[in-house]
């Protein structure tokens, strides 16, 4: 009895775990978050968008040190998946099986880094919410301003969330985007990590072009190994672009 009542006063004296120290400003909150990332150097991430009423998934992992930045991702929309892969600058994307006629039967076709189709996509894959996170975050240095922080909770584990306004103009540097701005959130775990980014593109399509929804990534593993290489060569066609 007496060690009972000692334990229930022992608990009730104790003080919860403190969450991650929350940032009052943008740029002190992406120097704390890029230093990490820095450290980790790879992670797992998630990806769940809707575009034009259909949802769109994409699993993978990245490894972005540099001059190793590589990254594989598998994409699934409208029932059919994909895999593609950035290893040294090169593109590998996966060939469905009625489209192998082209490649000689091969299951990968290949855009070398050189090559202006393969510099096109390595710079949409880069600057797009699927792949470096520290891609966002340079974002949100030169465009975010924060609205509203709170110390939290995500998955059970302890995390600092922000709700921030983007200013696309300075960070697309597009003059048609200047004055038009994006909200988006963003949770960092107990180690100024990112776990989890949520972005509301709602309103910002240009008229014809499909309505992209709110689209969430969240990423995991920061730090552990990651697989990423290139298929074996004789899997591989070169593609031309």
């Amino acid at each position: 009895m007496v060690l009972a009542l000692a334990l229930l006063i022992g608990a009730c004296g104790a003080k919860p775990a403190a969450g991650p120290a929350l940032f009052g400003d943008a740029q002190t909150l992406v120097r704390a978050a890029t230093e990490q990332t820095g450290k980790a150097q790879t992670v797992r991430f998630s990806v769940a968008v809707t575009v034009a009423g259909r949802e769109t998934t994409a699993t993978g992992e990245m490894r972005f040190t540099e001059p190793g930045w590589a990254m594989k991702m598998t994409h699934t929309a409208d029932g059919v998946t994909s895999e593609t892969r950035v290893v040294d600058g090169a593109q590998y994307v996966s060939i469905p099986e009625q489209a192998r006629g082209l490649t000689g039967g091969r299951p990968w076709g290949r855009y070398s880094a050189d090559s202006a189709k393969g510099k096109e996509l390595g710079a949409m894959m880069r600057e797009s919410g699927q792949s470096d996170p520290a891609q966002v975050l340079d974002d949100v240095r030169k465009g975010g301003t924060i609205d509203r922080r709170e110390q939290t909770t995500l998955d059970g584990q302890l995390a600092s969330h922000y709700w921030i306004t983007i200013d696309l103009g300075k960070t697309s540097g597009l003059p048609e985007m200047a004055g038009r701005t994006a909200p988006m959130e963003l949770w960092l775990d107990a180690d100024q990590l990112p776990a989890q980014m949520l972005f509301d593109f709602s309103g910002l399509a240009s008229a014809g072009d499909p309505q992209m929804g709110p689209m969430t990534m969240r990423y995991t593993g920061w730090g552990e190994p990651v697989d990423i290489a290139a298929p074996p060569a004789d899997q591989v066609a070169e593609l031309a672009g």
